[in-house]
């Protein structure tokens, strides 16, 4: 199938499983494909060579299986505005590479097995930033005082983590 003009393709909410693109279908259409909405499914493992998603605006992946790092290689999507990746079992760092979309207004990390400090570069770059959500994590350290340095934010979520320390004065 010759699908190179599809800009939005959304299977969100069915019973789909198996890998994250690996069928040679996503091959064909994956360059400009601008919005994908793959969330509330039945996908495992983790996210594999997103590379070619060069035109990719809005990625939904949440409600899967997704497990294993955050890849760092989704800071080669440039024009992400929107990152869902919740509710799935993410674990590790949040990937400081992340930091590089700095066109980013909504990012949702939240309800995975993410740990560690949240990155202060991370909020110092995103000015479009209009709703972030780290909640229900493992998330530790103190708060960044960064984060109020993003004056777009309307939502910010924070909570289920293990923050030390006080608020910053800055928020």
């Amino acid at each position: 199938y010759d699908l190179s003009n599809l800009k939005q393709l959304n299977l969100s909410k069915n019973k789909l499983a198996g890998r994250f693109l690996t069928s040679p279908f996503f091959e064909n259409w994956s360059q400009n494909m601008m919005q994908l909405n793959l969330s509330d499914n039945q996908f495992t493992g983790s996210i594999n060579d997103v590379t070619n998603m060069i035109s990719m605006t809005h990625l939904y992946l949440s409600q899967n299986l997704f497990s294993g790092l955050i890849p760092p290689e989704l800071s080669q999507l440039t024009n992400l505005e929107l990152l869902s990746l919740f509710d799935n079992r993410f674990t590790g760092y949040i990937p400081l590479e992340l930091s590089q979309l700095t066109g980013l207004e909504k990012l949702f990390l939240d309800e995975n097995e993410l740990s560690g400090s949240i990155p202060d570069l991370l909020f110092s770059k995103y000015t479009e930033m209009t709703d972030l959500r780290f909640n229900s994590n493992n998330l530790d350290s103190k708060i960044p005082s960064s984060i109020g340095k993003m004056t777009k934010l309307n939502i910010l979520n924070l909570q289920k983590n293990d923050f030390t320390g006080t608020i910053p004065s800055d928020l």
